[in-house]
């Protein structure tokens, strides 16, 4: 087994023969945030057949391990998650307050702005949810940048229903949170899924 180790990488490499006379040459590839906090990685392995030298394809597998990073994130998702419950159990509440059965969508007003805010934080999720996890899984920088901003996020779209609900002109400063949090964490994908594959391409 050997390994190198540089700021931003560990790679391991070594072989093993099984009791068939089997070759099985491994690699491993460790991506790290410059904290520590976060990394990813390729495992991949290679069986050489003992006899007739046949080399066997590469298989690869992606991973990441349950670091601090990801914790992290995995208690923003939990955030996220009950917010979005929220919204749906403030829509439910408006819904017997009013008198609007379903499937109507429209009545007093202040049922449509619960509705909408349901709405629009179910299709902002939609959107957050996959880049919180990108930039988890291929850190840039700091491990704690993905969670932080998803955190952001979760508070942005809490100042965007209160507001909504109190006043529809009141919306605009939590939509404006959560949006340059979630530009945030497409910008940090794109990055780290650029940098992983450059570091990795010619392992």
């Amino acid at each position: 087994m050997t390994a190198t180790f540089d700021n931003a990488m560990l790679i391991e490499s070594g072989e093993s023969r099984g009791p068939d006379g089997q070759l099985t040459k491994c690699r491993t590839t460790l991506v790290f945030s410059n904290d520590r906090m976060a990394l990813s990685g390729l495992v991949a392995a290679r069986t050489v057949e003992y006899h007739g030298g046949h080399r066997g394809p590469l298989e690869g597998v992606n991973f990441m391990l349950a670091t601090a990073g990801g914790l992290l994130s995995a208690a923003v998702t939990v955030l996220a998650v009950l917010l979005g419950l929220y919204t749906m159990m403030l829509v439910g509440r408006m819904r017997g307050k009013h008198g609007v059965q379903a499937p109507a969508v429209t009545g007093a007003p202040e049922f449509e702005r619960a509705f909408r805010v349901q709405m629009n934080t179910l299709e902002q999720s939609v959107l957050f949810l996959p880049l919180l996890w990108l930039a988890t899984f291929y850190p840039v920088g700091s491990g704690y940048l993905a969670p932080g901003l998803g955190l952001i996020w979760v508070i942005g779209r809490v100042l965007y229903a209160s507001g909504y609900m109190a006043d529809p002109a009141k919306r605009s400063s939590g939509f404006l949170i959560a949006g340059l949090a979630q530009l945030g964490l497409l910008v940090l994908s794109i990055v780290g899924i650029v940098h992983v594959w450059l570091v990795t391409r010619n392992q």
